[in-house]
């Protein structure tokens, strides 16, 4: 018998809400296609500048890299950690640090079995923290991206297979469905976690899917196929979702079939338009996807009653404009950030809709923002970034939550404003300023910053 999921404020607050993709190898992977099909290769370089311009702090894994390599292993990780206070506004004035420690490996075997492109793949990821959003401010929107699941624990556990070229892109085992869908790398410029990783909204109204987004894994099955060109594709996913999949004392390994959610599915379409770096266009990203869970959602004004979930989503990036000495360093920055990246200014927008207004907390949520890259002279990898975050929650909602003498807010908006300065290719520091609008507490001034090195 599947569980049913009772949404309440309290209850959505306990959720894992922490949809932040795995952008590290990501972005490398698309660097290194960035490089391949870059009609113009960087020059070498050696000794103690060719340090400063690599990708990772342990590019060479202490003399390790090499024999990884000749063997299609791959190691990369990534520490983070947000410092964020609220010295004006919400509940209490508060300090509250959050980190996280992550670890992926990717193992190929074209050495040993007779067709190519099957990998192995398997991460962890390592949390500490306190939640600033729950703890001081009392908003929903998470202010810090990195809080949730504060434990160690095993996250992906699968098996990928890249047929016809890598057109097609197969995986099955462990793994997190919000890394492939709503997931886009624009999203990681913010510290907010109403935008990085996935828009929040989603997960108020689906609670379901805290059991499957990063760092809480799930069993799934995911297939994409794109053209050669990788200009549009398509894309589905299913998923078994388990209400123990995100407990902390599981360490991410409960891997029972005991599917007490039901499962849930995935589709997504998109275009990714001049997103080669020999295109001379400015790029942009566009896909709609929709998305339903079977697990049973109790109605907000009718006690006893339940059903399950669907909705639909769309996302819109666009870079509107791009100085006209951008050139110059539109070759540097795609090799730098892969596909799409280059000086100028990017515009986006997502809005997910749950219109079931009985069970979802959020029917309608939208994020979006302007991001800038290389504003500064000489500095193509560093951006500066406005971002807001937007939802209205359902008056059954609030007519429960006034029923229970809790706080009914009708909406949320969080302004965000962050400068991202990229010490090195393996190390950012990114000061951030978030303005929290909630009817319930006083409006919340955050300031802070993110630290981040990949090793």
């Amino acid at each position: 018998m599947r569980a049913r999921v009772v949404v309440s404020a309290v209850a959505a607050s306990l959720l894992p809400l922490v949809p932040q993709a795995n952008e590290v190898l990501r972005h490398s992977r698309l660097r290194q296609e960035a490089r391949q099909d870059s009609p113009v290769q960087p020059s070498p370089q050696e000794g103690e500048d060719a340090y400063w311009v690599q990708d990772h702090l342990f590019e060479d894994w202490f003399g390790m890299g090499g024999p990884m390599r000749t063997n299609q292993v791959q190691l990369v990780g990534q520490f983070t950690t947000d410092l964020l206070g609220n010295p004006v506004g919400g509940l209490r004035q508060g300090f509250a640090p959050a980190t996280s420690l992550g670890l992926q490996l990717q193992a190929g075997f074209d050495r040993w079995l007779p067709f190519e492109g099957l990998e192995f793949v398997t991460s962890m990821i390592w949390r500490t923290g306190e939640n600033l959003s729950a703890d001081d401010i009392g908003n929903f929107f998470t202010v810090s991206q990195l809080y949730g699941g504060e434990n160690l624990r095993m996250y992906e556990f699968m098996l990928r297979q890249y047929l016809f070229d890598q057109q097609l892109d197969l995986q099955v085992g462990r793994q997190g469905a919000l890394d492939q869908f709503l997931a886009f790398p624009i999203f990681g410029n913010y510290v907010n976690n109403g935008t990085c990783g996935n828009p929040k909204g989603l997960f108020y109204s689906v609670p379901a899917f805290g059991e499957t987004v990063y760092p809480t894994s799930s069993w799934g099955a995911f297939a994409k196929w794109q053209d050669p060109d990788h200009r549009w594709y398509v894309q589905a996913g299913g998923y078994l979702l388990d209400s123990h999949n995100g407990n902390n004392d599981t360490h991410g390994l409960n891997w029972t079939f005991d599917v007490d959610l039901g499962p849930a599915a995935f589709v997504q379409a998109g275009w990714n338009r001049n997103q080669k770096p020999t295109d001379p266009g400015l790029p942009g990203t566009y896909a709609v996807g929709g998305f339903y869970s079977d697990a049973e959602q109790e109605e907000f004004t009718q006690p006893g009653v339940y059903r399950s979930s669907a909705g639909a989503y769309a996302v819109l990036q666009q870079m509107i404009w791009r100085p006209d000495d951008s050139e110059a360093n539109l070759r540097r920055s795609r090799l730098f950030w892969g596909w799409g990246g280059q000086s100028g200014l990017t515009a986006f927008t997502a809005v997910v809709a749950t219109p079931d207004d009985q069970i979802s907390q959020f029917p309608w949520f939208v994020n979006g923002g302007l991001v800038y890259q290389g504003l500064l002279p000489g500095r193509p990898e560093d951006f500066l970034a406005f971002g807001y975050n937007w939802g209205a929650t359902s008056g059954p909602w609030q007519q429960q939550q006034q029923a229970l003498s809790q706080p009914s807010p009708a909406r949320e908006v969080v302004l965000e404003w962050n400068y991202r300065f990229a010490v090195t290719p393996f190390f950012y520091v990114q000061p951030d300023l978030q303005w929290v609008i909630n009817p319930s507490i006083p409006d919340a001034l955050v300031v802070g910053a993110q630290l981040s090195v990949t090793f």
